[in-house]
């Protein structure tokens, strides 16, 4: 925006799910969402290809249950 770098997000695509692994915004842009606007392109995107789904994997942020997001717990009988 304006020359400016808005927002970012690194993803992998694969097995038919988009992972999201880390994002970030440029904050002195954020009256204009562009976090906002860069996930409903990414939504679009999956959508468009056929994703399965969108994961946002670990973290408790608001944004995610917004989404449909739901805690899913590994479980493991290690030592």
């Amino acid at each position: 925006m304006g020359g400016q770098k808005a927002a970012g997000y690194l993803n992998f695509d694969y097995a038919g799910h988009i992972w999201v692994y880390n994002s970030g915004l440029n904050f002195a842009l954020r009256e204009v969402s562009p976090g906002w606007v860069l996930l409903g392109h990414l939504i679009q995107w999956a959508i468009e290809h056929r994703r399965e789904s969108i994961d946002f994997m670990r973290g408790d942020e608001d944004y995610k249950y917004r989404f449909g997001g739901v805690n899913r717990y590994i479980v493991s009988g290690g030592k």
